[in-house]
């Protein structure tokens, strides 16, 4: 469903009783919607998903968003699901579930982090790293010369930069 554009639209007061006044439904508006972007006040501890916003889904390329699942037992398993059925229901090229759990993942991701970190392989990633920031390409990054990069804020992003290239692992 689309909405029509501005200038199509007509607005008639009063065809519907209202069951508030305007007063109270902007107040209500305020305090339910925060002012200011970012993560909302009332959460007092962190998302439990590790991998939050990195995870993409091989069928569709849609980022795959943090789900806990309960299971049977009360056990709860953290992961991350697709939600293209629920956006696209009538499009069958697509699983109608896909979860992928946390605790399957996060050895893999481990490992591969403790291989580009080894110390045959540091320097290299290094420079992939300060190559990815200094292009800030949505390609690889190859491993051609030493980036002129600053030192100290080639630190201080090693770890965002290395994180947001696992996309680009692909089974």
């Amino acid at each position: 469903m689309s909405l029509s554009p501005a200038s199509e639209v007509i607005e008639i007061d009063g065809v519907v009783p209202a069951i508030v006044s305007e007063t109270v439904w902007r107040q209500a508006q305020t305090d339910r919607c925060p002012t200011t972007p970012g993560p909302r006040p009332d959460r007092t501890q962190s998302s439990p998903y590790a991998l939050r916003g990195l995870i993409v889904c091989g069928r569709c390329g849609k980022r795959m968003q943090g789900h806990t699942v309960r299971r049977s037992n009360g056990a709860k398993r953290v992961g991350y699901q697709c939600v293209y059925r629920t956006e696209y229901p009538g499009d069958e090229t697509h699983p109608r579930s896909l979860f992928l759990a946390e605790d399957r993942i996060l050895p893999a991701v481990d490992g591969w982090l403790a291989d580009l970190t080894s110390a045959d392989r540091l320097e290299g990633t290094v420079r992939a790293i300060l190559e990815a920031d200094c292009h800030e390409s949505t390609e690889p990054p190859s491993s051609a010369g030493p980036s002129s990069r600053p030192a100290k804020h080639a630190r201080s992003s090693a770890s965002t930069s290395t994180l947001s290239n696992l996309e680009w692992i692909r089974p």
